[in-house]
């Protein structure tokens, strides 16, 4: 697991202004979707999987993550994150072009 970049925005900063106080730690949410976005991603050829998963999480697409965990008031369940990941897969997919080398060469 790789810890987030970009602590002031993307899913760990949205998390850190509206987890409930008192409530799982930023860190320990942090991980959790980690593993979840990371197991559900798979393997991704050409493109490091741990750095992909970082990436959606620390970017816009993490921030609307975390917004939706919110409007469930953080009370989610591994399948819902699936569904949500499922409904986002753009996201992954133009995150995974940005990180993926070129594979072939034009002619």
């Amino acid at each position: 697991m790789l810890d987030s970049r970009n602590k002031t925005h993307g899913f760990w900063g949205t998390a850190a202004r509206t987890l409930p106080v008192g409530g799982v730690p930023v860190s320990e949410m942090w991980h959790s979707m980690f593993v979840v976005v990371r197991r559900w991603l798979g393997e991704c050829p050409g493109v490091d999987a741990a750095e992909l998963t970082r990436a959606y999480l620390d970017g816009k697409p993490g921030r609307h993550l975390a917004d939706w965990c919110n409007s469930r008031a953080w009370d989610v369940h591994i399948a819902e994150v699936e569904a949500y990941l499922c409904e986002d897969r753009s996201s992954f997919l133009a995150i995974s072009h940005e990180l993926a080398p070129v594979a072939y060469v034009e002619e």
